[in-house]
C-alpha cells in the first residue's frame, strides 16, 4: 500500500474539512491611501486625491475625497474576473455629466476600433446610479447599461454591483437591496493590459469622467456574493467580513438587540408648487453605534405608495401634487438581514392636501386619521375611556381608570416606590435621629465608645460603616463625608446633610441593631 507522507496528507486534509471561505482579491480601506491590504495590487493617486475624510460607518476607517483626481490601479487579470462582485462606500457632491466611482474597460472605439469590455459604475447626468458592462462584442453596438436608483446627494450610498459568468446575470445593489438585475445583458474583462482600474475616474485612461465627492472600502471578489454577504459587508465593513459570511443575527439579550430606534419625524410643507411640496426630517439612533438607514413609505388613499430608501436619516424631499391624506411611515434598521426590529424603530405621520384628516374616533375599529394606528393603539386615545392604559406608580393620576392611583392600586403593589421597608427608616449617619447629620452625629459614637455616653437613640443610623457593630470608624466616616467630601455612609446613604425624605429606608442587614426612635423626616 502507497503511503503519504504526513506534510503531504495534511494540507489535503486542510483543503477537503475547512469551511469555504469567498475569494476576495483586493481591498482598498481608502484610509490613508491607495494601497490594498490584500492582494497588493496597490493603487497611485494621480492629482486632487485627499484621505482622512470622515468614513461611511464607524467599521470602515476614513475616506477618500476626490476633486479632479483618481487612484489608478495597474492591470492585472485577477482584477478583471470572469464572475465578480464589487462593494464601495459613495458620497456624491456635485459635478456633472458621467460620474464614475470605479472603473475598469477597453473601448475599442477610443483604440480605434474593436470590441467594448469591462465594468464601470456612474452616476450618470440625471443622477441615476448606472452599471455599464462591455461585452466583447463589436464597439459600435455600444455598452450595456442596468440603471437603478436615484441618487441621493450628498449622503453615504452604499453600492455592489456582480455578474455571474455561468448564469449571465448582472445586478446592482444600493444599500443592501437588489434594485436591478438582468440575465441579457453581457460582459467580457479587459484583458488588454495598458488598462488599469480606476478609483474615483473613468474612460480607458482614469483622466475622464472623474468623481465628485467621497469614497470607502472599495472591495473585490471573484465570485458572486448574495445577499446577506453583501449585507454584512455594508454593515461590518470589508475588512470584518474577509470572506468569513454574515456574521449571526443578534439575539434577545444581546446588546445590539433590537437598539435601533426612530426618534423623530417633522413635516414642513413647502407651499411650492414646482420641486418639492415637503420636507420630512427624519432622526434616528442605535445604541451601539452602528450605522443606521431610514426606509419611509409614503401611502396616499389611491396609486403606488412611495418609497424612498434606504437612505441615511436627515432631511428628505418629497413630492406630492394630487389632494388628499397620505399616510408616512418611517422604518429605521441597522441590519435588514437581521429580524430584531425595536418596538419604536418605526415612526409614522399624516400628510394632508388639500383635505383635512378626520379625527380618530376610539371605539369604531377603523384607522381614521389613517396614520397607520387604529382605535385604542393610536396616541389620540390614550385618555379615552375606552382604552384605559395600564397604571404608572407615581405620576399621580389614574391611568387604568379604575378610581385608584398609584400606590393605592393593586396593579402597583409589587413596585418598589410602593414597597414597604422591613423594619424602621433611617438614614445612615443620624445617629441621634434629630432629622439632620452634623457634628453631634459624630460625637455621639464617640461618647458611647469612650466616656459611658448613652447608647444613639438609633444604632442603626450611627453604623455608618454597616459592620453590625458601633466604631471609631463610624466616627470618622461621619466626619470625613461631613467636612473633607470622604466616602458616604453605607444605604440607605444621605444625599445631603439636611436629607429628604426619600433617603430613608430600612437596614437590609441582619445585625440586631435597631432604632429606637425614628427621625421626623422618615416617619
Amino acid at each position: 500500500m502507497r503511503r503519504f507522507p504526513l506534510v503531504f496528507v495534511f494540507p489535503v486534509l486542510l483543503a477537503v474539512f475547512s469551511p469555504t471561505r469567498a475569494d476576495i482579491v483586493a481591498h482598498w480601506p481608502l484610509d490613508e491611501s491607495g494601497e490594498d491590504i490584500i492582494g497588493g495590487f496597490d493603487g497611485l493617486e494621480i492629482g486632487g486625491v485627499i484621505f482622512d475624510a470622515i468614513g461611511a460607518n464607524d467599521n470602515t476607517g476614513g475616506a477618500a475625497s476626490f476633486q479632479n483626481g483618481v487612484i489608478d490601479v495597474v492591470f492585472a487579470p485577477e482584477l478583471n474576473p470572469e464572475s465578480f462582485t464589487i462593494t464601495l462606500w459613495a458620497k456624491p457632491v456635485g459635478g456633472s455629466g458621467h460620474r464614475s466611482p470605479l472603473t475598469s474597460r477597453y473601448d475599442g472605439l477610443v483604440a480605434g476600433g474593436g470590441n467594448l469590455d469591462g465594468f464601470i459604475i456612474y452616476n450618470n447626468p440625471g443622477n441615476i446610479w448606472q452599471f455599464w458592462t462591455g461585452d466583447g462584442e463589436s464597439a459600435a453596438d455600444g455598452w450595456d447599461s442596468l440603471q437603478a436608483l436615484p441618487v441621493e446627494e450628498g449622503e453615504w450610498q452604499h453600492l455592489a454591483i456582480s455578474f455571474d459568468a455561468e448564469t449571465q446575470e448582472k445586478s446592482f445593489y444600493i444599500n443592501g437591496f437588489l434594485e436591478a438585475t438582468t440575465a441579457a445583458q453581457g460582459y467580457a474583462p479587459v484583458t488588454d493590459v495598458s488598462r488599469a482600474l480606476h478609483i474615483g475616474g473613468g474612460g480607458d485612461m482614469g483622466d475622464q469622467y472623474r468623481w465628485a465627492g467621497d469614497l470607502d472600502d472599495v472591495g473585490l471578489w471573484d465570485e458572486v456574493l448574495g445577499e446577506d454577504d453583501i449585507f454584512a459587508i455594508m454593515d461590518d465593513g470589508v475588512e470584518a467580513f474577509e470572506g468569513k459570511g454574515p456574521p449571526p443575527c443578534p439575539v434577545e439579550g444581546d446588546p445590539d438587540y433590537a437598539d435601533t430606534h426612530c426618534t423623530g419625524l417633522e413635516v414642513e410643507a413647502t407651499g411650492n408648487r414646482f420641486g418639492p411640496s415637503h420636507y420630512l426630517t427624519v432622526t434616528a439612533e442605535d445604541e451601539t453605534g452602528d450605522n443606521v438607514m431610514v426606509t419611509l413609505t409614503v401611502a396616499g388613499e389611491n396609486g403606488e405608495p412611495q418609497v424612498i430608501g434606504p437612505r441615511a436619516p436627515g432631511r428628505i424631499s418629497l413630492v406630492i401634487r394630487a389632494d388628499g391624506v397620505y399616510q408616512v411611515t418611517v422604518v429605521a434598521d441597522d441590519s435588514r438581514r437581521c429580524d430584531d426590529a425595536a418596538e419604536d424603530s418605526v415612526c409614522r405621520e399624516v400628510i394632508t392636501v388639500g383635505v383635512e384628516a378626520s379625527p380618530e374616533d376610539c371605539e369604531n375599529g377603523a384607522d381614521d386619521d389613517l396614520d397607520g394606528l387604529v382605535d385604542c393603539d393610536d396616541s389620540d386615545c390614550a385618555r379615552h375611556n375606552a382604552c384605559p392604559g395600564a397604571e404608572i406608580c407615581g405620576n399621580l393620576i389614574d391611568d387604568d381608570l379604575d378610581g385608584l392611583t398609584d400606590c393605592d392600586d393593586d396593579d402597583c403593589a409589587a413596585a418598589v416606590p410602593c414597597q414597604e421597608p422591613a423594619g424602621d427608616l433611617f438614614v445612615r449617619g443620624d445617629g441621634n435621629s434629630d432629622g439632620a447629620i452634623n457634628l453631634t452625629d459624630g460625637v455621639v459614637p464617640l461618647l458611647y465608645l469612650f466616656s459611658g455616653g448613652a447608647e444613639p437613640v438609633c444604632m442603626d443610623a450611627a453604623d455608618a460603616n454597616d459592620t453590625g457593630n458601633i466604631e471609631i470608624t463610624d466616627a470618622i466616616i461621619i466626619f470625613s463625608w461631613l467636612f473633607t467630601g470622604g466616602v458616604v455612609p453605607q444605604p440607605p446613604s444621605p444625599t445631603s446633610p439636611g436629607y429628604p425624605a426619600g433617603d430613608c429606608g430600612g437596614d437590609d442587614s441582619d445585625d440586631g441593631l435597631d432604632c429606637a426612635r425614628m427621625a421626623p423626616t422618615c416617619e
